[in-house]
């Protein structure tokens, strides 16, 4: 991060200057999305300008969606969104560039689990534990239960090699999944999630659960997922018919 001032800002405002000069390094990859910035004070000191003409730099940055500012954590280069074409399950699973299988086993149903798969109380479920990783650091933890009939016919290899658990199930179960139930509540991270995501116990984080149904209306995947509150952005576009 460097540049020098005689001859980047021989003429015009400074600000724009640096402005375009950190674009141009976000444009061009040399600052990665989800990267921090240096903080005001380095840059000051990198380019040789004032605090002010380094805040409306920045201020020039935000306004276009290219960087944003986190309180008392700095400011980052934003990620820019990812349009997706396909599926359901295609949409839904796009999540991560890795995962890591945390538990893989079968466990009797909690009662809010078999509420939301209509199982009796006494029902065994498949439980699998998985973190995602983007650019290596954590920033979603889930926890997915199947109801027996299906979990007895997936191991987590499916899921490896299909990149999700909701394309699976349709790959080895011929189950397809036609929608998908989900809220988002705010929630304090726990002892395990907190470790996880590498948090406070207690942080806030964005609880999601998720029920996916198929074809007839019948629920045969339930997701609860704990996202990192600066690593997970979830954006909807609402268009009128």
């Amino acid at each position: 991060m460097s540049m020098d001032p005689d001859s980047r800002f021989s003429s015009g405002p400074r600000y724009l200057k640096l402005q375009a000069d950190l674009s141009a390094q976000i444009s061009d990859g040399r600052i990665r999305p989800g990267a921090s910035l240096p903080s005001e004070e380095d840059l000051c000191r990198a380019y040789g300008v004032s605090r002010t003409t380094v805040r409306k730099a920045l201020d020039g940055l935000r306004e276009r969606q290219l960087v944003e500012s986190r309180r008392g954590a700095g400011t980052f280069v934003s990620r820019r969104p990812v349009r997706l074409h396909g599926s359901l399950v295609d949409l839904i699973a796009a999540n991560g560039d890795s995962r890591n299988f945390l538990a893989d086993r079968w466990i009797e149903a909690p009662p809010a689990v078999s509420e939301k798969l209509q199982l009796t109380n006494k029902d065994n479920v498949k439980y699998w534990e998985i973190l995602l990783h983007d650019m290596g650091h954590p920033f979603v933890h889930v926890e997915y239960y199947l109801p027996r009939h299906l979990g007895e016919r997936l191991e987590s290899s499916d899921v490896l090699r299909a990149r999700s658990v909701s394309r699976a199930v349709e790959e080895k179960t011929g189950k397809k999944i036609s929608r998908a139930h989900q809220t988002i509540a705010p929630k304090l991270a726990g002892p395990v999630v907190a470790t996880h995501l590498n948090l406070k116990r207690n942080a806030p984080i964005l609880h999601i659960v998720r029920t996916y149904f198929d074809g007839d209306g019948v629920p045969i995947l339930l997701a609860f997922v704990h996202a990192h509150p600066d690593r997970y952005q979830y954006a909807v576009e609402l268009f009128a018919n």
